[in-house]
């Protein structure tokens, strides 16, 4: 029974890495990047400044570096263009203070907005060139593979192991049954 639901978990690995590998090879995915690249692109060159109002609710996270707490906060920020709410998120390393913060949008789609875009762009190059996606969809491919035939193989042998105490059985009755 066991290897049954370890076939069934490896089929989930089988899965998930042919969707990674997929979405690496992705003509829509790649021009969704490249869309991404080309409105921060814009973003960059032609900004638009205004003051967003920081939402007072924010998470804070906090990681180990080297053994040191370094706290994160993130929070929601909402501005107003042409009588419409747009909304993005900001992280900073301090306790958040400050109410209003100044942040860039992008004059035909406010909805592409920033408070630093050149780092968001160069974010956006920098996992656009990534192949983490790509081999971590590889290894849970073969991994998939490779447990499937494992489980497959030990149930090959189960089996096997019960038709030979099956046959042995049936000798053992016969002898006993007719004396050889």
């Amino acid at each position: 029974m066991k290897s049954y639901i370890y076939i069934i978990i490896s089929f989930f690995f089988v899965l998930g890495g042919f969707s990674l590998i997929k979405d690496h090879f992705s003509d829509a995915e790649r021009q969704r990047w490249q869309e991404s690249i080309a409105s921060y692109e814009k973003l960059v060159a032609n900004p638009v400044k205004t003051e967003a109002f920081l939402d007072n609710v924010y998470k804070e996270r906090t990681i180990k570096v080297m053994g040191l707490p370094m706290k994160s906060y993130k929070m929601k920020y909402f501005f107003l263009v042409d009588g419409r709410t747009y909304e993005g998120t900001y992280t900073s390393n301090t306790s958040p203070e400050k109410t209003f913060i100044t942040i860039n949008y992008l004059a035909e789609n406010p909805s592409t907005n920033a408070i630093n875009p050149e780092r968001v762009l160069q974010g956006l190059k920098d996992d656009e060139s990534s192949n983490f996606n790509l081999y971590l969809g590889i290894g849970a491919l073969l991994l998939g593979i490779f447990g499937m035939l494992g489980s497959v193989q030990e149930i090959r042998d189960e089996k096997k192991a019960k038709e030979e105490e099956t046959l042995r059985l049936i000798d053992e009755r016969n002898s006993q049954l007719f004396g050889s």
